[in-house]
């Protein structure tokens, strides 16, 4: 489970939820009801949860999270190759993205876009297998966390 999903789902039983590195704290009416921990899996304080209601739904939500391995909790970073503009001379200016095409898996330039059939979007890791598999190091494209280009 997703700390973002967890946070959700306890936030719409009712609850109050608190990140304090390394621990998120789950309250009600300033009074913490449950503690769970971030860096460590199967690591749970559950105070009060026990006197509140949904309080099984509560206890379970803090279980499977608990249970969820660390690596597993949150979203992988991911991040768009955009050739750099020096190199974009003789490309469309839209064009720019470097784009797998899953049916063949192949590569082109282009606007950027997420389809079935198309993504733009990269974890490290998948950059990192590209730069073996072609024995590149991409320099001519610029590593753009996705964060960035949502937010122009």
């Amino acid at each position: 489970m997703k700390t973002k999903e967890f946070v959700e789902k306890v936030e719409e039983l009712g609850y109050y939820v608190e990140i304090d590195w390394p621990t998120i704290y789950i309250k009600c009416d300033g009074c913490i009801l449950a503690r769970v921990d971030k860096a460590r899996a199967y690591t749970i304080d559950t105070k009060a949860a026990f006197e509140v209601k949904n309080a099984e739904e509560l206890f379970d939500l803090c279980v499977k999270y608990a249970k969820t391995p660390i690596e597993d909790r949150e979203e992988k970073k991911k991040y768009y190759l955009k050739l750099k503009r020096e190199n974009r001379e003789f490309y469309e200016s839209l064009s720019a993205y470097l784009t797998l095409r899953k049916r063949d898996n192949t590569f082109s330039l282009d606007v950027g876009v997420e389809t079935a059939g198309l993504t733009a979007q990269f974890t490290q890791k998948e950059i990192d297998a590209i730069k073996e598999k072609y024995s590149t190091d991409l320099e001519e494209f610029k590593q753009i966390p996705i964060e960035e280009i949502e937010a122009e």
